[in-house]
């Protein structure tokens, strides 16, 4: 059986994160105050900021919404539409090649680095 999440207000994670910033009160001693785990106090700590007026603002880990890691733009430019399709074994050959490419990039500039 499930163990239900419990739900904080936002007007709870606002006072603890501001609490634990403003004070040196520790997590353990907010968690005994508010009797949240400290493991959520930390997590909140960490994942949120709160500006001026008192807004949450998510700075970690974004649930709601997962960004590309390269823009949509360069997709074309790069030909990269194309790699969305090939297999992974395609992939993984590629992934190969590059890496060697990039050592052998490097010994150059090693080389020519020691000329200089």
């Amino acid at each position: 059986m499930k163990r239900k999440k419990k739900e904080y207000t936002k007007e709870l994670k606002v006072k603890i994160i501001k609490e634990y910033k403003e004070t040196k009160e520790t997590l353990e001693e907010l968690s005994k105050r508010y009797n949240v785990p400290p493991t959520t106090i930390s997590g909140w700590v960490g994942r949120y900021r709160i500006n001026e007026d008192d807004e949450i603002i998510r700075v970690l880990g974004d649930k709601r919404k997962k960004k590309e890691k390269i823009p949509p733009v360069l997709y074309k430019e790069y030909g990269l539409e194309k790699k969305k399709e090939m297999a992974k074994e395609e992939l993984i050959d590629e992934l190969g090649t590059l890496m060697m490419e990039n050592q052998i990039l490097k010994e150059i500039l090693k080389k020519t680095e020691k000329e200089e």
